[in-house]
């Protein structure tokens, strides 16, 4: 008798530690984004979806444009080991709304792109032309649609909504009163260049350590360009740091390559494929943004000062720029992906201007 309690007690026992091992009926899969993001549902999908955009100014954009408020071009990339159907993605901006997407949908506060098929294979050459200047949602406005062409990723799987074929799905907004994340004030020093141009003094806003923060000034003459790149290797949660920026470089023209700023370009394709970009998508990223950060070739005509891009001011400017934590980006335009891709990689820069500085070095 003792013996059958004895293994009626064992088989429970052992029974409660399968259940607690198994999780239980139903038990669910996980899938942990770049940014810690604890992802759960019943199904893992074979695909994975990688997304870069920047934050300018408050604007999410993934371009450059006249520099306001908003986020620019984030652009997402889908790769599928097979086919896919019903994939459901969804963007919401946290006060704020969005200007543009493609394939279009409405546009508002979220933006929803419902029953997309993801296709094992890319698009290649056989893709619905992106709109061209006053076509669909541009109307008048300059529109970041026009330029899709220019980053597309040849390796990526092509996405069919509805009649579109896309290798890609992109968005650009507004950020309503954004609290930047990195703000900070720029002593500038009276000096005739090529001389040091000042200390720039941040502070970090957020909970988040924020690193490899790129602080750039410029001074865009009439017949000449000075620049100085310097870089603050971390900020932790609520502290400031100063930095005293390096002796301006002198640039005479747009195709000088300078030994200073390839080095910190390449820095920052170093970061972009840290944070989960592919090779393809940093060249993607940089065709967009590197002579916009890096700002040697704002200029189409001789002489060299004719044509600055719109959204750098002539004379002494400040820039910084940098990576934001995933938790912080996720936080500011929340993402909702059906069904769960095994891997989410979400990328956002930050493009600040820090200031507008006045001063009369020549």
């Amino acid at each position: 008798m003792k013996s059958n309690l004895y293994c009626q007690a064992f088989l429970l026992i052992l029974f409660s530690l399968l259940m607690i091992i198994n999780g239980g009926c139903g038990a669910k899969s996980h899938v942990e984004g770049d940014g810690g993001l604890d992802l759960e549902s019943d199904t893992i999908s074979p695909y994975s979806v990688h997304e870069w955009g920047v934050v300018v100014n408050g604007e999410v954009l993934s371009s450059p444009r006249i520099i306001d408020e908003g986020i620019d071009k984030p652009i997402i990339y889908f790769y599928a080991e097979q086919d896919i159907d019903n994939v459901e993605v969804s963007v919401t901006f946290n006060n704020g709304v969005a200007r543009e997407s493609w394939p279009e949908i409405e546009l508002g506060e979220r933006l929803v792109w419902s029953n997309l098929r993801i296709e094992a294979e890319p698009c290649g050459q056989d893709y619905t032309p992106f709109p061209g200047p006053g076509e669909g949602q541009c109307g008048e406005l300059e529109c970041e649609v026009t330029t899709l062409s220019n980053y597309i990723v040849d390796n990526a799987s092509c996405i069919v909504f509805g009649e579109v074929r896309s290798p890609l799905l992109f968005y650009s907004g507004i950020l309503n009163q954004m609290e930047q994340p990195i703000e900070g004030d720029f002593s500038r020093s009276r000096c005739i260049f090529p001389c040091t141009p000042g200390i720039a003094t941040l502070t970090n806003n957020t909970d988040k350590t924020i690193t490899d923060i790129f602080v750039v000034f410029r001074y865009i003459g009439e017949e000449e360009h000075w620049i100085s790149i310097g870089i603050i290797d971390k900020l932790e949660p609520g502290e400031t740091d100063s930095i005293g920026l390096p002796e301006t470089i002198f640039v005479e023209s747009p195709q000088d390559m300078v030994s200073e700023i390839e080095e910190a370009k390449n820095l920052w394709r170093q970061l972009l494929q840290r944070s989960g970009l592919t090779d393809k998508e940093v060249s993607a990223f940089m065709k967009a943004w590197e002579r916009f950060m890096f700002g040697l070739d704002w200029y189409e005509e001789e002489p060299f000062s004719a044509h600055p891009h719109p959204s750098v001011p002539s004379g002494p400017s400040l820039f910084i720029y940098y990576i934001l934590p995933r938790d912080i980006y996720d936080q500011i335009l929340p993402i909702s992906i059906e069904p769960l891709p095994k891997e989410i990689v979400r990328v956002g820069a930050v493009f600040y201007q820090l200031a507008v500085l006045e001063g009369d070095e020549e």
